[in-house]
């Protein structure tokens, strides 16, 4: 096994973190929270396989739309679930913020997919945005 296939879950909740370049390469890594952090990005993400379960909670992330770059977030197999209460993104969007407020994380990110993507999830979207 490869390196970038050991880290399965990381935890940087409340750290100085803000820049998640280094994590681009974590091609295993299926858990990632980053509650009450400075980071703003979540492109360095993009194309991760396995990410399934982000926490973003308190983050100063601006945009969600990097998300659909997650294949096993965005179709929903297995385990699955984004929080995003409290960012930027959310503070701003009144559609995120409801959907933000969802109880079930899996339906909160299948939600959340359907509003990035205008429903076109609905009409055949794979997660090549």
């Amino acid at each position: 096994m490869e390196d970038e296939e050991r880290l399965q879950e990381l935890w940087l909740d409340g750290t100085a973190v803000t820049d998640l370049s280094p994590l681009a390469r974590c091609r295993g890594l299926r858990q990632l929270s980053i509650r009450r952090t400075g980071v703003t990005d979540l492109s360095p993400l993009k194309g991760l396989p396995k990410l399934a379960v982000l926490d973003l909670t308190g983050s100063q992330v601006q945009d969600l739309r990097p998300i659909l770059g997650l294949p096993a977030l965005c179709e929903g197999e297995g385990e699955v679930g984004i929080s995003f209460e409290d960012t930027p993104a959310a503070l701003r969007d009144r559609a995120l913020a409801r959907i933000a407020e969802t109880e079930d994380p899996e339906v909160r990110a299948s939600d959340l997919v359907d509003h990035l993507t205008g429903g076109a999830r609905l009409t055949g979207w794979r997660g090549d945005a």
